[in-house]
């Protein structure tokens, strides 16, 4: 093998050594609905406390690395059935514990409206779901609406659930919450007001499971959702709004001010068109990348041209689309329009036009390379030959700058290193670019695992290195992807709308405890990078050896000849 080439072997074993990502599972119980354990409410000595088994909640990162979680549908400390829960925690990434900051130990609980812009220990949003969530780039954790209580429907035992339409802030100093806009209106058919034009009077209608984004000016950006009545049609949205942080005054930015609005494609893909739109759709996954647009994939939505006339018109999508917060319109980016897509898996770490992601809902997701980089994990969607929807076991990348998908991950089993398929469940990507996961439905019901992604930051390092680095296509094959992709022994999991709260614990995950992060990983890691810089100064020393010596020898042979004619000068 030419000397020319070893850089890139280098750079390419770095990559396949790190390709195989794992992750640590640093806190919760594996039996499936664990209840939760509250302790002393803000008492940060406490060990052993944890929120219990749930699915659809909110979550936030805050200025110093301490990652927040609200509400959502799972167990309280009594164990019993899962119910919706507005419990606020905190989880300490250093010292990997949960403190319970607030909110009821029970389910079901009411809001606490209060005075509007006024913030006291006894003001608190209600139990809900899929609520919206944002932090804002002082610090600010932002709340929006959900499916769940108000103040409506009598005592907390009540049984009426309504979308919310309330806008509320989190003082994470003071621990305290302030309904600061919207509506305390259950079921708020909401005010668009004029597209494009902010309004104080402006108020979305009442949803959950919405997609959101903060975008780089720090103003709350939001997408559809659902749309859910009590003993009614469920009704999906297709409308994006933006809420200033600094006003509080929300903007309808685009879309249909109606309900269950078809998808329009583009005439080709990566054409940007005002007419087109992903259409009403939730449970869709989003980014933002370092260029301040916003992404969405996937999500539960319309097929193009069904007649809009019961929760059997529902498809599930693995089209990917992005939105220019300047010049407000959406581009469709990759995917297919087809319905319930099972995707291109190719062959693991390889990237070609045709490869995509299986159609699905509720994945884990976050970023990567300087936010120009789009991962997703899992979730419940369609594998080929099934008509019934599975919980998926699979990691996908999506390369900004290039354009293409490419599998990272099929199918690894459940394990201390792999936590195995689930999908509604929580991320956070922390100030240090390290991803969590948390929670979700798994093929025995809801879990309260926290896990931690390792090898992440390895690997991004990595994949910047092999693309600034002359390679063939041949130098980066990891060969054929082992044997069809399947589920193993999860069970089908019908897509239908009472998923999110269905399944309570029937199995009990092994009790095996989970490999943490140790300093002989570190020391592992550092090696990974040591000994090939280490291989390559060796190769440049030998080499500028060589080269020495051989102009030693020249000028000695040259010295030695009495000749006038100098002898001709001998190879080495």
């Amino acid at each position: 093998m030419p000397l020319k080439h070893a850089p890139v072997l280098i750079l390419i074993w770095i990559c396949g050594v790190s390709a195989s990502l794992e992750w640590s599972l640093v806190n919760g119980n594996r039996t499936c609905a664990t209840g939760s354990i509250y302790g002393t409410r803000r008492d940060d000595s406490e060990a052993g406390n944890h929120p219990g088994a749930r699915v659809f909640s909110s979550t936030w990162v805050d200025k110093s690395d301490r990652l927040w979680l609200f509400g959502g549908n799972g167990y309280d400390n009594y164990g019993g059935s899962p119910g919706l829960k507005n419990d606020m925690w905190r989880y300490d990434t250093v010292n990997g514990r949960w403190t319970w900051s607030g909110g009821s130990t029970a389910q079901n609980a009411r809001t606490v409206y209060g005075t509007m812009g006024t913030g006291t220990s006894s003001t608190y949003p209600g139990a809900r779901q899929s609520a919206h969530a944002w932090t804002g780039l002082d610090g600010t954790l932002w709340l929006f609406g959900g499916y769940g209580y108000g103040v409506s429907y009598g005592d907390e035992n009540s049984q009426f659930q309504e979308p919310l339409a309330d806008l509320w802030q989190f003082d994470t100093d003071s621990e305290q919450w302030t309904f600061v806009g919207g509506t305390n209106a259950a079921a708020f058919a909401g005010v668009y007001g004029t597209q494009r034009v902010a309004s104080a009077s402006n108020i979305p209608k009442g949803r959950s499971i919405g997609m959101r984004w903060t975008d780089g000016a720090g103003d709350l950006w939001l997408y559809g959702g659902m749309v859910q009545y009590q003993h009614s049609t469920n009704q999906y949205l297709g409308d994006m709004w933006r809420v200033s942080a600094a006003s509080r005054v929300w903007t309808w930015m685009n879309g249909a001010n109606t309900v269950n609005e078809l998808p329009v494609y583009p005439a080709n893909i990566g054409d940007e068109a005002a007419a087109s739109t992903p259409g009403a759709r939730a449970m869709g996954v989003t980014w933002t990348d370092a260029n301040g647009n916003l992404w969405l994939f996937g999500g539960l939505g319309y097929n193009v041209s069904d007649a809009v006339t019961s929760f059997s018109s529902l498809v599930t999508r693995n089209d990917l689309w992005r939105y220019s917060t300047r010049t407000f319109m959406w581009t469709w980016v990759s995917g297919s329009p087809e319905p319930n897509s099972v995707g291109n898996y190719g062959t693991i770490g390889q990237t070609d036009p045709t490869f995509a992601p299986s159609a699905r809902v509720a994945p884990f997701v976050w970023t990567g390379s300087g936010n120009m980089e789009l991962w997703l994990f899992s979730g419940q969607g369609k594998i080929k030959n099934y008509a019934s929807s599975f919980i998926l076991n699979d990691i996908w990348r999506f390369n900004i700058g290039t354009g293409l998908w490419s599998v990272e991950s099929i199918n690894p089993p459940a394990g201390p290193t792999n936590p195995g398929g689930a999908f509604d469940g929580m991320t956070w990507i922390d100030n240090k670019r390290n991803v969590f996961i948390f929670g979700g439905n798994t093929g025995c019901g809801y879990t309260n695992l926290m896990w931690q992604l390792i090898g992440y930051d390895i690997y991004d390092v990595a994949t910047t290195a092999v693309l600034t680095t002359e390679a063939t296509p041949s130098d980066v094959t990891t060969g054929d992807v082992a044997g069809p992709l399947t589920t193993g022994n999860i069970p089908a999991v019908p897509l239908t709308s009472d998923t999110a709260v269905s399944g309570e614990a029937s199995n009990n995950i092994s009790n095996q405890d989970g490999d943490m992060k140790t300093d002989g990983d570190m020391m592992f890691l550092l090696l990974l990078l040591i000994v090939p810089a280490a291989i390559v100064v060796i190769v440049v020393v030998v080499v500028a050896r060589r080269r020495s010596q051989r102009y030693q020898m020249q000028t000695e042979e040259s010295s030695a000849t009495t000749d006038s004619h100098p002898a001709p000068a001998t190879n080495v």
